[in-house]
């Protein structure tokens, strides 16, 4: 009778320390969340390179599906939308995200235009940013991105804009 007892107490505290861990975890990862930053995009894909090219101004391209594209909502919300990634790039790029949401959640207005910048920018999967110079060469493409940190992403522009920099003296 005391084992029969002895073993229910058990069972109760490690399904407690089960649902405490639980919580642990829960309450780390929401911690741990990147503090949300919005970036400066632009308004329109043509106004934004002649923008680019006035302001001597790289150009970052964004292709998402936000709203079925999973690895476009975690690059968005772990680089993206963070306050060290908008802290560094807001003053030293220009931003233009081309989003192609599921037409039965969100109306994305017209499909043909974006097809073609789709087709224009040899884009063959999602996400997939695309850094522009100011004078609209590729600087650099990185597709489903590998990385999931803004300082990642930060080091990438850096490396990219540096070495036109160098091929331009």
């Amino acid at each position: 009778m005391t084992t029969n007892r002895h073993r229910k107490a058990s069972a109760r505290q490690a399904f407690i320390l089960a649902i405490v861990c639980c919580a642990a975890v829960y309450l780390w990862s929401w911690v741990t969340e990147p503090v949300p930053a919005e970036l400066p995009w632009a308004s329109g894909l043509d106004s934004a390179r002649a923008a680019a090219k006035a302001q001597r101004r790289p150009l970052l391209l964004y292709f998402t599906g936000s709203t079925w594209c999973s690895s476009c909502m975690k690059f968005n919300r772990r680089v993206l939308s963070t306050e060290p990634f908008a802290s560094f790039a807001t003053n030293r790029m220009l931003f233009v995200k081309l989003d192609f949401p599921d037409p039965a959640i969100v109306n994305p207005g017209p499909s043909d235009l974006l097809e073609a910048r789709m087709r224009e920018y040899k884009v063959s999967g999602f996400p997939t940013i695309v850094l522009m110079s100011p004078d609209g060469l590729e600087l650099g493409r990185a597709i489903g991105p590998d990385f999931y940190d803004p300082s990642d992403l930060s080091r990438w522009v850096i490396d990219r804009t540096e070495s036109r920099k160098k091929t331009q003296d």
